[in-house]
């Protein structure tokens, strides 16, 4: 997104500790990197690439609520994909301490391509969006029970919100954790 988290990031890791932030929606990009620039985030990375389970490009929407904007079938802005294994390796990032992935719909790509990384990532939220579908939008943001088999899978212990939650989005959000990592 535009970095609503980033300031807080920064300071939660701390000098010695890095944020990568990625947002694959250009002109959202710009706001992201005009945040880690104004607030001198010398400990973020901005990334303008979408994260998926396969390299090449892809095509994103560029609505005016920069939140609703996700991957189409043409149209939109051609942007880059990379899996988060590549993310890794352009970024020389051995491992994570946590992965948080709220890309509307995209989150069972950005898992399936986790690959060998997911071994190296500690904890990892992510936004499902199946409340999008729950409302009569696009059954494609169902992924909560796919990306919960896949974290599974991948030998994350996995937890969800509270159900009974009022806030729809929030009863979609999947928490995944492994022992053993260096924090």
């Amino acid at each position: 997104g535009a970095g609503w988290e980033v300031n807080l990031l920064s300071r939660s890791v701390g000098p010695t500790g890095h944020v990568f932030a990625i947002e694959a929606q250009p002109r959202t990009f710009k706001w992201l990197e005009k945040r880690v620039t104004a607030s001198q985030l010398s400990n973020v990375t901005p990334i303008c690439v979408a994260v998926s389970d396969h390299e090449g490009t892809a095509s994103i929407s560029d609505m005016d609520s920069h939140q609703l904007n996700r991957l189409v079938e043409g149209g939109g802005d051609e942007v880059e994909c990379m899996s988060i294994p590549r993310v890794f390796l352009e970024y020389g990032i051995e491992s994570l301490d946590l992965l948080t992935i709220n890309i509307e719909g995209g989150e069972r790509a950005a898992i399936k391509g986790l690959g060998s990384t997911a071994q190296s990532i500690r904890r990892i939220a992510v936004s499902c969006h199946d409340f999008l579908a729950d409302q009569g939008g696009d059954e494609s943001t169902r992924t909560r029970e796919d990306v919960l088999a896949m974290l599974l899978e991948f030998g994350f212990d996995v937890q969800s919100r509270d159900q009974n939650d009022p806030r729809a989005w929030a009863r979609s959000y999947l928490y995944a954790e492994r022992d053993g990592l260096a924090t």
